[in-house]
This record gives C-alpha cells, structure tokens and sequence, in this order.
C-alpha cells in the first residue's frame, strides 16, 4: 500500500486531547467555575451564532435588491454604476460586520474566563479549603 502524505502536516499544532482526570481533583468550586465558564462559553456561541445567521440574511435579501435593480437597468452604465454602489456599500458592511464578529468573539472569552479567574483570585484553585487552614480540626 502506497504511502499518502498529508500536504496540512506541520501547518496545523498539534491538538491535545484534556486530561479530564483532572476535574476529579478540582473539587466542587473548581467543578463549579468550570460549569459557569461552560453555561457563559455556550451563550455567547449562541449570540454570535444569531449575529452570523442574522448577517447572512442580510446580505442574501441585498444580493437579491441588487438583482433586481440591475434587471431593470436600461443601459450598461448604469447597470455598472448599481455595481459600483452596491461593492462600495457592501465593502463598508463586511467591515462592520467583522468588527461586531471579534467584538462577541471577544466577549465571549471574556465572560467564560470570568468564573475561573474568580475562582484563581479567590485562592481556590479548584480545591476546597483544606480544614487545618480554617482553624478546625
């Protein structure tokens, strides 16, 4: 059997599977943190999905606006100029339109490190406070 080489080989880092043993050892805070980053992560995905959906309707109701106006067009120049228009404007659209996109992707991984960080700020760590260091015996 011949060989096959993969061309994407190198291009991509390696993915690492998590050690989920782990999460046994986090305790319950460190479970719950995790849960609440998981709950955020999820919502977020949810709004920028609705933001992409909401964008590609946009964008297919305007292909089809541009369609219509240069079927009704009389003259070749003025079919171009309706191009024209359309690309300048669509141009300026997709800018936004990133824009919004790393601006939720961004809020996204924001408000699902929160928990987490809360947790690493509180001196967690994931554990449960260990009973000596709380006086009690």
């Amino acid at each position: 059997m011949a060989k096959q080489s993969n061309q994407f080989a190198g291009a991509f880092p390696a993915f690492q599977m998590p050690d989920f043993s782990q999460f046994t050892n986090m305790g319950t805070p460190g479970l719950d943190s995790f849960m609440q980053s998981s709950n955020a992560m999820m919502k977020a995905v949810g709004e920028l999905n609705a933001e992409i959906l909401g964008f590609t309707k946009q964008r297919l109701d305007a292909g089809i606006a541009v369609s219509q106006t240069l079927a009704q067009c009389k003259s070749m120049q003025a079919a171009v100029e309706v191009q024209m228009d359309f690309a300048r404007t669509e141009a300026q659209v997709y800018l936004d339109e990133a824009r919004k996109i790393m601006e939720l992707a961004s809020h996204a991984a924001t408000e699902g490190l929160k928990p987490m960080q809360e947790m690493h700020k509180n001196g967690t760590n994931g554990h449960a406070p260990h009973a000596r260091a709380n006086g009690k015996r």
